[in-house]
Order: structure tokens, then sequence, then C-alpha cells
């Protein structure tokens, strides 16, 4: 099992999504969890948190990619 957190700070809370390989993959929340492993999860993840601020302008923040490695057979 693989377990990522996406820490974020912001008001109004902002919405928070994952990506997988810049693909978003339809997540939303401070983890994301990968059960089951397989050899496609492997890539790069990362998270978006957004939201609106006053004057319909959106904050937007990008975290860094995790890389998962798969290793072994499986």
């Amino acid at each position: 099992m693989v377990v990522l957190f996406c820490e974020f700070i912001g008001i109004p809370a902002p919405v928070v999504r994952w990506f997988k390989d810049d693909i978003d993959t339809k997540v939303e929340g401070q983890y994301f969890t990968i059960g089951a492993i397989r050899p496609d999860d492997r890539g790069a993840y990362h998270c978006e948190a957004k939201n609106e601020l006053a004057n319909n302008k959106i904050g937007k923040a990008i975290s860094q990619k995790a890389m998962v490695l798969i290793q072994g057979a499986l």
C-alpha cells in the first residue's frame, strides 16, 4: 500500500486534486491511496490545491512530484 499526503493552508479551504504523470486522476482530498500495487501504478504523482478568492480570482498551489517506483515481482 502507498499513501500520499498533500498539506495545504488556505481560506477558504482549497479543493485538492491528484495527478499522475500530469493526468487528472479525479481523486480529491488530502490523501491519495494505492491499495493493491500494480506495475502501472508507477509514475510521478502531485497534488493541486485551488480555491476561489474574492473578485472571482482563483488561488492555486502545485506540489512537487513524488515518484512511485515498483521493484521486484508483484
